[in-house]
């Protein structure tokens, strides 16, 4: 999850102010690009957590804490061994991302959850929410919590075709779908009926959330802003939808586990 900045009445530090000359800067040049259009002006003015050219989400970040009225979102396998792990494997694995005595209850919570999984399903499941999920959910939380400006929190559970589908759901994915150009993107998205009406959807709530600082338009039902208990959810999919705490299953079974410390 990543904060995103759109705008603000008073913005007080220096932070904010260098996020806003950045900005400036970049609307002001692709302003000036005749070949691209309103869409593609916008959306690379976006941060880059956001797919756009815009500041680092650690600037972002900065910048909310500073202003509490900011509006916010949040919004490959490098080893083919990755896929065929076996149950040794994954509890070996797994010690980078979670706690030695905490391995076995993790796995086996995720097995009650899905119980055909395999242990490469488990691996890639326990990592993603511990490397992306729990930093989300503790964000969107956190800025709620501010009772300040809105915040609103998604997931894309749409998996690609590509490969017979062996990478689901992966990093970047959302990349063809925000900047609308899926057609440029086959080799990670596919093509298809699906793939186009993501794009829509997903293209319209950035551009929506850009100009407004709400994601909400016509292409997409009703998405409220996050607030607890009801951690309202969009699920970007073939059927985009609002879940209530969407995966608070895995959410609650991971809650006793610190936040998993990212580092690059």
């Amino acid at each position: 999850g990543h904060a995103i900045r759109t705008h603000s009445t008073a913005v007080s530090g220096r932070l904010c102010q260098l996020f806003d000359a950045r900005v400036q800067e970049l609307m002001s040049y692709w302003s000036s690009v005749p070949q691209l259009s309103e869409r593609q002006r916008l959306i690379l003015a976006l941060p880059r957590s956001m797919g756009g050219m815009g500041p680092t989400s650690m600037e972002l970040l900065a910048a909310a804490a500073y202003h509490a009225s900011v509006t916010t979102a949040l919004s490959g396998a490098n080893d083919p061994s990755v896929f065929a792990l076996d149950e040794a494997d994954l509890h070996q694995r797994l010690a980078a991302w979670v706690q030695p005595n905490e391995i076995e209850r993790v796995v086996a919570g995720y097995r009650k959850l899905a119980p055909a999984a395999s242990p490469s399903d488990l691996f890639f499941a326990i990592t993603s929410a511990r490397r992306v999920r729990q930093q989300a959910w503790a964000q969107a939380e956190r800025k709620a919590a501010q009772n300040a400006a809105p915040v609103w929190l998604y997931e894309l559970d749409w998996q690609t075709p590509v490969d017979g589908g062996k990478w689901k759901s992966p990093h970047s994915l959302d990349l063809a779908f925000v900047f609308d150009n899926v057609a440029k993107s086959e080799s990670m998205a596919g093509k298809g009926v699906e793939q186009r009406a993501l794009a829509e959807q997903m293209s319209a709530c950035w551009l929506a959330f850009a100009r407004s600082g709400n994601p909400n338009n016509k292409t997409v039902p009703q998405w409220p802003a996050f607030r607890v208990p009801e951690r309202a959810t969009m699920v970007f999919d073939a059927k985009s939808r609002v879940v209530a705490d969407f995966r608070g299953d895995e959410r609650q079974l991971l809650a006793s586990l610190p936040i998993f410390r990212v580092s690059r």
